[in-house]
């Protein structure tokens, strides 16, 4: 079947239609052949694909089979934007994922053209639950962030594992449904001035969490020394001033990835893990993220 030929029906929606159908079958026959490239271009080249989204699919499995993983992440992708309900480009899409995080865990690496975080923003909008979303929040983390694991792994307490980020002195800890992103070393300089490297640990979580939008809470906890704020400063008390770090935490990290106000919430304590850890444990924040509805209920 000839491109003009096809073309040529395009007027009526149809004869459109039933075209595109035919289309299907003979580039899912070619395709069942391994005849993928004529299958790729029956597809493509008849200008039938815009209002087409089971062409668009096809296409996208026709990518998939030849391992061309980002060109099958963006045609399901280009579907769900058609038709956010697509019952195969979802679970297409939900396989890139998994394969993804496959992946991360054995170390190797599967690069998507839109990038896993647009991959998984097509999921969220498309329906994808808050812990659906958390799921794929923590693969994305262990895969994206965490160092190979050994090969005599050191033992571990008994509890959540404790997972070392890339970054020195930052780490992430899974206990049950909430991630707890911490730094060894000191957020805070004086005050609420960032301490160097700070800015860019900040920056570069908050872009990975972009994706998850309102599909996750995030709790920044400001801590703070014992000691009392001498007075004329500019925060009243200590639990002012871990407050003002945190919201600090909140800015540097919504300019990062662009994430709505409303995922956020401040909290204020007091020295992190105790005053044995020295004053760099009294100038840092805490992220604490879990699936959106784990703090519908929170002040």
């Amino acid at each position: 079947m000839a491109g003009a030929d096809l073309t040529a029906a395009g007027g009526d929606s149809t004869a459109q239609f039933a075209l595109s159908q035919v289309v299907r079958t003979q580039a899912a026959t070619l395709a069942r052949h391994s005849r993928y490239a004529a299958a790729e271009a029956l597809i493509t080249q008849n200008g039938l694909l815009g209002g087409a989204p089971d062409l668009l699919d096809l296409l996208a499995r026709v990518y998939a089979q030849q391992g061309r993983w980002r060109d099958a992440a963006e045609a399901w992708t280009r579907v769900l934007a058609v038709n956010p309900g697509h019952a195969d480009a979802l679970a297409g899409l939900r396989r890139l994922t998994a394969l993804q995080a496959r992946a991360g865990r054995r170390g190797t690496r599967v690069v998507f053209a839109l990038g896993w975080g647009i991959l998984v923003a097509a999921l969220v909008a498309s329906g994808w639950s808050a812990t659906e979303s958390f799921r794929l929040l923590r693969a994305d983390l262990t895969r994206a962030l965490t160092r190979n694991a050994p090969a005599i792994p050191a033992p571990q307490p008994a509890g959540a594992p404790d997972i070392p980020l890339l970054e020195p002195g930052t780490r992430v800890t899974a206990n049950g449904s909430e991630l707890v992103v911490s730094f060894d070393d000191a957020l805070f300089q004086r005050g609420t001035r960032l301490a160097s490297g700070a800015r860019q640990r900040l920056l570069a979580l908050g872009s990975r969490l972009e994706p998850y939008g309102t599909s996750i809470s995030i709790v920044v906890v400001g801590y703070t020394d014992a000691l009392p704020v001498p007075p004329g400063r500019r925060y009243r008390d200590n639990a002012a001033l871990a407050l003002a770090r945190a919201s600090v935490v909140v800015d540097v990290l919504r300019e990062g990835g662009s994430l709505p106000p409303q995922v956020f919430s401040l909290r204020a304590f007091g020295p992190a893990g105790g005053t044995e850890r020295g004053p760099q444990a009294r100038r840092t924040a805490e992220i604490w993220i879990t699936p959106a509805r784990s703090y519908e209920s929170a002040p």
